[in-house]
């Protein structure tokens, strides 16, 4: 039974527009500077979603440029699956360098552990959580076969997911929409190699509903992912 907790305090104080006013007490904004302007960009960025954001600005869907970079099929899969609340190239990308030859990656969602925000990994032997800017490092690995409880629970399309070992409780919380729920029944599932948990279309749709209703998705990629899971029913 391996359990390796490593913490890292990534947190970085927000940027703030300047605001002027005018003599009758209203306000406006101030020009802002390039330093200004890439805080608000980056701001968006991080506010955006992968298949929402990113299409505005023409740049293809993770799982196209993951497949393009030669990532391993059942990565960009999983990718494929997961609404993203906020860019995860870089954690993505270090992920084939943690992940053995023989365990298969099952689910992906980003969220954040001990003040760290990253991506939390379901394979067929482990669930890992890395953290952005780490590198190809784990921040938590736990063998499945030592998990006891997995539970969740949603606030304002927002949920936390609690794993529960012999060591204690292993909280992610910021994930987006109902995935902590699903993440939490597919880790609880005796593990079937080389493939992904299989979950209810109609479930799946409701959760792609909401998402949308929440502008955490835009229409095309509502449409292209509603598609499939109808395809399936």
């Amino acid at each position: 039974m391996a359990e390796v907790v490593c913490v890292h305090d990534l947190s970085s104080s927000p940027s703030w527009a300047a605001r002027a006013s005018f003599a009758d007490g209203s306000h406006r904004p101030e020009p802002v500077g390039a330093g200004h302007a890439a805080g608000a960009a980056r701001d968006e960025t991080l506010a955006g979603m992968d298949g929402g954001f990113f299409k505005r600005l023409g740049r293809p869907p993770l799982a196209e440029r993951l497949r393009a970079a030669g990532i391993r099929e059942d990565l960009s899969e999983a990718a494929e699956r997961t609404a993203f609340g906020r860019p995860c190239d870089d954690e993505i990308f270090a992920l084939p360098v943690l992940l053995n030859d023989d365990e298969a990656v099952q689910q992906l969602l980003d969220g954040r552990y001990r003040k760290m925000v990253g991506l939390l990994v379901l394979t067929t032997q482990r669930i890992v959580f890395v953290a952005k800017s780490s590198g190809p490092r784990a921040s938590l690995t736990l063998d499945r076969a030592a998990l006891r409880s997995a539970t969740s629970r949603t606030h304002r399309m927002l949920s936390a997911l609690t794993l529960t070992t012999e060591g204690g409780d292993h909280v992610v919380d910021q994930i987006l929409g109902t995935q902590a729920e699903t993440f939490a029944a597919n880790a609880l599932r005796p593990p079937v190699p080389d493939s992904a948990p299989t979950a209810d279309p109609l479930v799946e749709l409701g959760e792609l509903r909401a998402l949308h209703q929440a502008g955490a998705i835009d229409d095309a990629e509502y449409q292209i992912r509603k598609r499939r899971l109808i395809d399936l029913i």
